[in-house]
């Protein structure tokens, strides 16, 4: 699978972690809504892998941080014209990934 603008960091303490999380969230997109006045326009997922070793036990964790542009509805929002338009097409694509 082939994800635009996807990018793969490695990093080995909390503040490498924080910055890249910050990087992300300088390019993210967003519009104003009746419900937030900083909504997303753009899907972002933030997975943090953790592994360690202690003695021969290997660890793996992962966290997922996903937030769906337009998940909050357009009912809630009133949006209207492009931003409707916009909105609609979002929800269009996050069924579609699901399916």
């Amino acid at each position: 699978v082939y994800i635009k603008g996807l990018t793969t960091k490695k990093v080995t303490c909390a503040a490498d972690a924080m910055i890249c999380l910050r990087a992300g969230t300088i390019i993210r997109k967003t519009g104003e809504t009746l419900l937030n006045n900083q909504s997303s326009r753009s899907h972002t997922v933030f997975r943090l892998t953790i592994e360690s070793k202690q003695g021969n036990v290997e660890r793996i964790s992962q966290l997922n941080l996903v937030d769906l542009a337009g998940s909050e509805g357009v009912n809630r929002t009133k949006a209207e014209g492009i931003r409707l338009k916009y909105a609609q097409n979002i929800i269009i694509n996050i069924r579609e990934g699901v399916n």
